[in-house]
């Protein structure tokens, strides 16, 4: 996906990827049908870095991700969310299209 991202930004364009922190309610998975239990934004920065964007950093955000366990009524989980910005370099884009 990031890959794919890449390729059709323009060249200097901007990729955003926000996710879940790692945390530890696996009743997400069921619940609402969740794959991974969050995933470390490192991870995010490097597989980025891997395809090939630039300035790729990690900004906090002042939000959280609530969603309501169907089993216990209002309850609610607060999970952290991260977000992590990356420039297309203006070269490659511009080789890619050759």
């Amino acid at each position: 996906a990031l890959a794919e991202m890449l390729r059709v930004l323009r060249p200097g364009g901007t990729a955003v990827v926000v996710d879940l922190e790692p945390h530890k309610e696996a009743w997400l998975r069921d619940a609402l049908g969740d794959r991974h239990l969050g995933i470390e934004p490192a991870e995010v920065v490097r597989a980025m870095e891997r395809v090939g964007f630039t300035d790729v950093h990690v900004e906090a955000l002042d939000d959280q991700y609530r969603p309501r366990d169907p089993e216990q009524g209002p309850l609610t989980a607060d999970l952290p969310l991260f977000l992590v910005r990356g420039r297309v370099p203006r070269t490659v884009a511009s080789e890619r299209a050759r």
